[in-house]
């Protein structure tokens, strides 16, 4: 199924784009296939823009030219997994793994002492004194080689004594809310 473009993806973002792309000639309807996890999903978009549709991520970026991901942020990490082989195209490399990792940095907003700052500032000030925090908690997928996890927290400057939880895959999505 060599196509021009594939696109993951058939919510409303990856909808609008298709439809963009199509309403501009840039791709024909033949030389595009839309994916989506959800049958009903890839099949509306499909059918709307007379183009290939699959529930199968696999089949639709498998030699196409140009792949554009359009889903939430929560499901990227399974989009980017699934195109290890891609994004690493003509290095040497037959296998791929990938694991997760999510980690909490200090962070103080000091909102009351600063009456000269409005609280837009305050807020300003907080969120970027987050580039600079130290990190604080380290959550990581449990199947994790032990060796890769040592590199992790040996560049975050994390020792035995800071928070480390070994998780699942998924972390908790409430940072998505």
């Amino acid at each position: 199924m060599a196509k021009e473009l594939a696109l993951i993806g058939c919510g409303n973002m990856g909808g609008a784009i298709a439809q963009g792309i199509m309403g501009a000639g840039l791709v024909a309807p033949e030389d595009m296939v839309v994916s989506d996890a959800v049958e009903a999903a890839q099949q509306r978009l499909a059918d709307k823009l007379g183009c290939m549709g699959t529930c199968d991520n696999n089949e639709a970026v498998h030699d196409a030219r140009l792949v554009i991901i359009a889903v939430k942020p929560q499901y990227l990490d399974d989009v980017v997994r699934l195109c290890l082989p891609w994004l690493f195209a003509g290095l040497p490399y037959r296998h791929f793994e990938a694991y997760s990792f999510k980690f909490t940095k200090d962070a103080e907003m000091d909102m009351e002492n600063d009456f000269n700052a409005s609280l837009l500032q305050k807020v300003q000030r907080g969120v970027r004194s987050r580039k600079r925090g130290e990190p604080l908690r380290v959550i990581y997928d449990a199947n994790m080689p032990s060796d890769l996890l040592r590199r992790v927290m040996s560049r975050l400057r994390l020792d035995r004594l800071d928070t480390t939880v070994a998780g699942g895959r998924y972390h908790n999505h409430k940072d998505f809310m």
